[in-house]
């Protein structure tokens, strides 16, 4: 659009990082004032940043101790070099020879703004991050899917983990600083320009400078956080099943993982530890699980730490007491009529008519939390933030747009977790599906639902490349694959990846689909 007034904005962050926003507002806005600062993407503060500005006839130069921005007066364009004169960031504008190039510019439809963004993007230049990418681990040539999803297996371009920072080999990283709906063109329309776009009035992003991946890795959680180191015990093995049904078979498990002698240090309880599957009531079956604390001590002194699963939505069940307080005290998302909002048919991955705790309420946040730190109490060393992707925006939530907090949903959910947790334990741990930029804050993350196949182990690994250039160090993945029944072969392979990897957990679908070792051949079970 030409007919509405627009605001550039170049702010000085440290010596080597710089803001851009670009907006139909003077004033730079935040649609999550309203959230806590460590539920929220950006939590650095900008430096005290020493530097000068130069005017030619042509361009405005601003020049830091590390790096020079010069803006071009005719254009407005935008580009970025080190002291040295080595070039490492420029926006790309359109000309007759590039029609498909969407430069820096707002458009509008009803009543629905988009920004738009196009920088340069040389044929040497290598593009990576953007999250847990299962498609490729280099992002050029790519489309990126970029709303958080079920990704129903982990050979697609959907993703649990849309991360909205990318590392150029130029010696560049872009960071950009919204959890809109937003879609990235790697050299795709136009295979000399990076584009993107956000469903929103405002673009704000920051160029972040480094001669090296490490560089400019640093600096982008100088800006969303750093990882917290997790307990030592969380580096060995976790044995899960979807789910282990009671505690004879957990017995059983701990039993044979020491007859067989499998270095083991976790056993995770997903699932089915309510009074039946999936009744997420954060209540032990008093049948199947009796005596929680008893059993769970029981499995310290082994040598085993307890992981329980739970999520973000309860089912709507008149005989769940979860459900009537949150109801009652109005702890979930809610429709225009101020009644709950279920889950439509039209909502892949999740069970449909669930509701949705809404984490930007505080109260909600305080009341989950509280339950969460009960279980920390009875001895559990873990919990599994199952979900957390596939909030509905349409629905109405306390103190965020529900546009803006679906990508950013699981950054609050594990926070709560995490924090509740760690409030009784001291450490440092959620077993989290979903996530964004923030989310290293509250490690761990694992690789969600893959197909027990080759391509699903291959993918696998290009999400672990991925997410870790994407500011998450610490990852996992299911050892023979969630969805089906893995092979002698594929079980072996899957955990010469899953051993290594920073975190390793053997878990698959189905209360008999095993992914204990000994389950498999003499033979695997010894390479294992």
């Amino acid at each position: 659009i030409t007919n509405e007034f627009v605001y550039l904005h170049i702010h000085l962050w440290t010596d080597e990082i710089f803001r851009v926003v670009f907006s139909k507002e003077k004033e730079i806005k935040n649609p999550c004032s309203k959230l806590p600062k460590d539920a929220q993407m950006l939590i650095g503060e900008p430096n005290k940043v020493d530097y000068s500005i130069t005017e030619h006839k042509d361009t405005i130069v601003i020049t830091t101790k590390k790096i020079e921005i010069k803006i071009d007066k005719q254009t407005t364009t935008i580009t970025a070099n080190f002291l040295d004169g080595t070039d490492f960031f420029s926006q790309k504008k359109q000309n007759f020879e590039t029609a498909d190039i969407h430069e820096l510019g707002l458009a509008k439809l009803n009543d629905n703004y988009a920004c738009f963004e196009a920088l340069e993007l040389e044929n040497d230049e290598i593009i990576y991050g953007l999250g847990e990418r299962f498609d490729s681990f280099t992002r050029n040539g790519r489309t990126v899917d970029f709303h958080n999803k079920d990704a129903v297996g982990t050979t697609s371009r959907r993703t649990y983990i849309n991360i909205p920072f990318y590392l150029s080999t130029k010696g560049y990283g872009l960071f950009l600083n919204s959890s809109a709906k937003t879609d990235w063109q790697i050299g795709t329309t136009d295979t000399s320009a990076l584009q993107f776009s956000v469903l929103d009035s405002q673009l704000d992003y920051f160029v972040i400078s480094g001669k090296t991946p490490k560089d400019i890795i640093k600096g982008y959680c100088s800006l969303t956080g750093f990882s917290q180191l997790p307990p030592l015990w969380s580096f060995g093995l976790w044995m899960s099943r979807n789910s282990y049904t009671s505690w004879d078979v957990v017995d059983d498990i701990a039993k044979k993982i020491r007859e067989n002698d499998i270095p083991c240090d976790v056993l995770h309880l997903d699932t089915a530890w309510f009074d039946r599957d999936w009744n997420c009531n954060l209540k032990f079956s008093e049948e199947r699980f009796p005596n929680p604390k008893e059993y769970i001590e029981k499995y310290r002194k082994d040598g085993f730490k307890i992981s329980l699963w739970q999520y973000n939505f309860i089912p709507p069940n008149e005989d769940n007491e979860h459900y009537q307080e949150a109801v009652k005290y109005g702890y979930l998302s809610k429709n225009k009529d101020g009644s709950p909002y279920q889950l439509p048919e039209t909502c892949v991955g999740s069970w449909t008519k669930d509701v949705t705790i809404d984490f930007s309420n505080p109260n909600a946040r305080k009341w989950y939390g509280e339950k969460i730190a009960e279980l920390i109490k009875l001895g559990a060393g873990a919990i599994k933030t199952d979900f957390g992707e596939g909030i509905a925006e349409d629905a109405i939530y306390q103190n965020i747009d529900g546009k803006y907090f679906h990508n950013l949903y699981s950054l609050i959910y594990n926070q709560v977790v995490f924090d509740y947790s760690k409030s009784i334990s001291g450490e440092n741990l959620v077993w989290a599906r979903s996530g964004t930029a923030g989310s290293q804050r509250y490690p761990i993350h694992w690789g969600g639902d893959s197909q027990c196949t080759f391509e699903a182990l291959a993918s696998t690994l290009k999400a672990a490349l991925s997410i870790g250039m994407s500011g998450i160090p610490y990852f996992s993945h299911d050892i023979g694959g969630f969805l089906g029944t893995p092979t002698d072969e594929l079980y072996v392979r899957w955990a010469q990846l899953g051993l290594f990897s920073s975190h390793s957990r053997c878990h698959g679908v189905g209360d008999n689909n095993y992914r204990e070792p000994w389950r498999f051949s003499k033979e695997a079970c010894d390479i294992f």
